[in-house]
C-alpha cells in the first residue's frame, strides 16, 4: 500500500488533517469534519469497499504525537466515526484503513487478531491504543505499562485484566506451555493447545520463488480460498 498525499480540510474552529493508505488507482475520500461537543468530532464519509477495515489516528501539533483513537468502522456506505479532540481548538486525524476479504461484519472485524498477537482488534483500538496491524505496537514489555516481567502488556490486559497477576514461568494448561512462551506467541493462556479439537493457528510453508506448499495443524471449518499459484487468500 502507498500513502497518499496529506489532504486539508478546515473547518472552523478546528482544523483537521485527513490521511490514508490507498492503493494507486483508488479514489479519495471526501470526508466532512463536524464538531460535536467540545471533546468529540464526527468524521464521515462514504465508502464502495465492502472489506474495508478503519480506524483513526489524532494528534494536537503534528509533532510525532499521533495516536490511535478509540473508534473502528468497517464495510462499504457512509461511515461516521466519533472521534475526540481532547477539547483543543486545533486537532488533526489520519484515516487509515486496510483490506480484508475474509471479512464480513463490523463484529467480525472487532473480534479478529490480524497481527498474531493474541489480542482482538477492539481491545487494540478502543482499550490498548495500539496498532491492531503491528504487532509489536502491543506486543513488547513495558510498551504500555511497563511493567518488565517479560511479557506483553498488552496480552497480559487482556487476558489478565493488569499486568501483575501473570506469572511468566507459570504453566496453566496440559500444553506445557508457559504464560512466556504464550505471550510470544500471541496465544490464549486458556486454551489447551495439546487438545487435538484445540483452535490452532495454522503453519504454511513456501517454496523459494513464494507458491505454498504445505500447510500444518488443524484447519478447522473455516473456507479456506487458493489464488492461482496455490496461496491462501483467507486463513
Amino acid at each position: 500500500m502507498r500513502t497518499r498525499r496529506i489532504k486539508r480540510i478546515a473547518i472552523i474552529p478546528l482544523a483537521f488533517i485527513m490521511a490514508g493508505t490507498l492503493s494507486a488507482g483508488e479514489p479519495d475520500y471526501g470526508i466532512s469534519v463536524s464538531k460535536l461537543g467540545n471533546n468529540t468530532c464526527d468524521l464521515r464519509w462514504d465508502s464502495s469497499f465492502p472489506h474495508r477495515i478503519y480506524y483513526v489516528k489524532g494528534s494536537h501539533d503534528l509533532n510525532g504525537g499521533w495516536r490511535i483513537l478509540p473508534a473502528l468502522g468497517f464495510g462499504s456506505g457512509t461511515k461516521t466515526l466519533n472521534v475526540p479532540n481532547e477539547g483543543r481548538s486545533r486537532y488533526f486525524y489520519r484515516l487509515h484503513f486496510r483490506d480484508a476479504e475474509w471479512v464480513t461484519s463490523l463484529q467480525q472485524a472487532r473480534d479478529f487478531d490480524f497481527d498474531l498477537d493474541g489480542i482482538p482488534t477492539a481491545f487494540e483500538v478502543e482499550i490498548l491504543s495500539t496498532d491492531p496491524f503491528d504487532k509489536m505496537s502491543a506486543g513488547g514489555d513495558g510498551d504500555n505499562r511497563g511493567s518488565g516481567d517479560g511479557l506483553s502488556d498488552g496480552w497480559e490486559l487482556y487476558f489478565f485484566g493488569n499486568i501483575t497477576t501473570a506469572d511468566p514461568s507459570a504453566v496453566g494448561q496440559a500444553d506445557g506451555l508457559t504464560n512466556r512462551e504464550l505471550s510470544d506467541l500471541g496465544l490464549n493462556p486458556k486454551i489447551d493447545y495439546s487438545d487435538p479439537g484445540a483452535s490452532q493457528r495454522s503453519k504454511y510453508t513456501y517454496d523459494l520463488t513464494g507458491r505454498f506448499t504445505s500447510v500444518s495443524a488443524p484447519l478447522g471449518t473455516a473456507t479456506y480460498t487458493p489464488d492461482e499459484e496455490g496461496n491462501l487468500d483467507s486463513n
